[in-house]
C-alpha cells in the first residue's frame, strides 16, 4: 500500500508540473492570434500581447485559423505552411517584399484568404519577385487588397497562382494590382489545374500583361477563368491567353469587364488549345482591340463595344455565341 501512494503521488506530481506547460502549448495554437506595430515576437500573440509579425504569428495559430492586426503597420513577409486566414480589414495591414516574395504558399491541401492587405514590392533599384505566389495548395482568396512595384524579371506578378500536383481554386475581388511585371500570372504546372474567378479586379501599368493565362508543354492540365466587372489598363497586353500545341486547355470567360488604353492588344488569344468568351465588354483606345492568332477560338455573345482602337484596328472575333 505504501508503495502504491508513493507512486500515485509520484505520478501527481509529474503531472502538475506538466500542467504547468500544457496552457502556453495550448495557447501557442489559438485559433485567433493577432499582430501590432508595437508587438513583439516573444509575445504569444493575443490581443492583449501581440506579435510584430504576420511569420511569428502563424507559429502561433492553430491551422485553419485566422491573424488579425491590431493596427495599421508593416507585418513582414511569410511562408504560409498550413490553412490560415490573414484579415487586416479595417486597419490595413502591410507586408514589404523588397527584392523578395510577400506571401509564398507551397503546401499541399492548404486553404489560404488574405484580406485588407497592401503588398509592396519596394523600389525599381531592389524590386520584389512577386507579391503573392501559391505553388501548392488548395485555395487561395485574395480579397480587398493592394499589391503593386513587383517588377523582376521572369514569371513574376502581382499574384502568380501556379498549382502544380492537383486542382487549385484562386478567387481575386476587389483588388488592385498596378505596376507590377504581369498582373496576375496563371500557369498550372506539372499535373496541376487552375480554377479562377476574378471579380471587381484592377490591373493598371504592368510591364507584360495584365493578365496572362498559359499553357505549355509542361502547363498543367488546363486552367479554367471567369472575369467579372474588371479592368486592365495601360499595359502592354490587357488580357493574354496562351496554349501551345501538344498542352492543355485554356478557357476564359470575359463578362462586363473593361480593357482600355493597353499599347498593344486589349485582349489576345493565342494557340489552338485556347477559347475565350467575351461578354458586355468595352475594348477601347488600345493598340489593337482583339486579336485571335495560331487557331485560337475567340467568341463574341454579340454585345460587346470594340471601337476607336490604335493602328491595329479594331481586329475581329472568330465566331459569335448566343445566349441561352
Amino acid at each position: 500500500m505504501q508503495l502504491f501512494y508513493r507512486v500515485f503521488y509520484s505520478c501527481g506530481a509529474f503531472f502538475a508540473a506538466f500542467s504547468m506547460f500544457y496552457p502556453a502549448a495550448a495557447e501557442a495554437q489559438a485559433v485567433r492570434t493577432w499582430v501590432s506595430g508595437t508587438g513583439s515576437d516573444a509575445n504569444l500573440c493575443s490581443r492583449a500581447a501581440p506579435c510584430q509579425t504576420f511569420a511569428a504569428a502563424q507559429l502561433q495559430t492553430a491551422a485553419g485559423g485566422e491573424i488579425n492586426c491590431l493596427d495599421p503597420a508593416g507585418f513582414g513577409a511569410i511562408t504560409i505552411t498550413k490553412s490560415l486566414t490573414i484579415d487586416c480589414t479595417g486597419t490595413l495591414g502591410s507586408i514589404l517584399a523588397s527584392s523578395t516574395t510577400g506571401v509564398l504558399i507551397n503546401t499541399a491541401g492548404v486553404k489560404v484568404v488574405l484580406r485588407g492587405l497592401t503588398i509592396n514590392g519596394g523600389t525599381p533599384a531592389a524590386p520584389g519577385g512577386s507579391g503573392v505566389v501559391l505553388i501548392n495548395g488548395a485555395s487561395l482568396s485574395v480579397i480587398d487588397c493592394y499589391i503593386s512595384n513587383f517588377t523582376q524579371a521572369g514569371a513574376n506578378a502581382g499574384i502568380v497562382f501556379r498549382p502544380t500536383t492537383a486542382a487549385g481554386e484562386l478567387q481575386v475581388v476587389n483588388t488592385i494590382i498596378a505596376n507590377s511585371r504581369y498582373g496576375i500570372y496563371v500557369g498550372p504546372y506539372g499535373s496541376g489545374s487552375a480554377n479562377v474567378t476574378l471579380d471587381r479586379v484592377t490591373v493598371a501599368n504592368s510591364a507584360v500583361a495584365g493578365l496572362l493565362v498559359a499553357s505549355g508543354s509542361n502547363l498543367g492540365t488546363g486552367a479554367f477563368v471567369v472575369v467579372r466587372n474588371s479592368e486592365f489598363t495601360a499595359n502592354p497586353v490587357g488580357v493574354w491567353m496562351t496554349a501551345l500545341a501538344g498542352s492543355n486547355y485554356v478557357v476564359v470567360k470575359l463578362l462586363n469587364s473593361t480593357a482600355t488604353s493597353n499599347t498593344e492588344t486589349g485582349v489576345r488569344a493565342d494557340g489552338p488549345l485556347v477559347r475565350a468568351d467575351l461578354s458586355g465588354m468595352t475594348i477601347t483606345n488600345n493598340g489593337t482591340g482583339v486579336s485571335a492568332i495560331g487557331g485560337a477560338i475567340l467568341l463574341s455573345y454579340l454585345d460587346n463595344l470594340v471601337d476607336r482602337n490604335g493602328a491595329g484596328g479594331d481586329g475581329s472575333f472568330t465566331g459569335s455565341v448566343s445566349k441561352r
